[in-house]
């Protein structure tokens, strides 16, 4: 099965990391203005989009290392599939936290997942505006990359 990956390093410590994509007011600075979160295991997040947007249900929660969602609503290429958030502390700058992020287990490399890769660098970008600058580009304020 094909996966996104991305990694991006952002000037903030793993703690301000994690509130940022563990907690409703963080998620919705940098990747949906319209997002409702029950933040425990087992809980489910709901990100809105316009019309729609994926449910994703909380699977793994490392505080300050690792968050793993998985979506169990939406739009069918994403249903089952798990978004994985890990971060590392830079060793030889500890200004810098790495966000290695994985949205994995697609079912097939179509020109929707290429897009959603496209679309997840716009995000992350957003998370580390987010924390840097205090002003991230959640949805609608994002980047658009294509017309329509």
């Amino acid at each position: 099965m094909p996966d996104i990956i991305h990694r991006v390093g952002i000037k903030a410590k793993p703690q301000a990391i994690y509130d940022a994509i563990t907690r409703q007011d963080g998620l919705s600075n940098w990747w949906t203005r319209n997002t409702k979160a029950d933040t425990k295991v087992g809980g489910t997040i709901q990100f809105r989009f316009g019309s729609g947007g994926p449910d994703v249900k909380i699977i793994e929660l490392h505080p300050n290392e690792k968050v793993q969602w998985e979506v169990t609503a939406g739009m069918q290429e994403w249903i089952g599939t798990k978004m994985t958030f890990v971060l590392t502390p830079d060793s030889t700058n500890n200004q810098q936290t790495y966000v290695s992020f994985k949205h994995s287990d697609w079912k097939n490399a179509s020109d929707h997942m290429t897009q959603c890769s496209t679309k997840w660098a716009v995000f992350l970008l957003s998370l580390k505006s987010y924390l840097e600058t205090g002003k991230g580009q959640p949805y609608p304020e994002d980047i658009q990359i294509s017309v329509g």
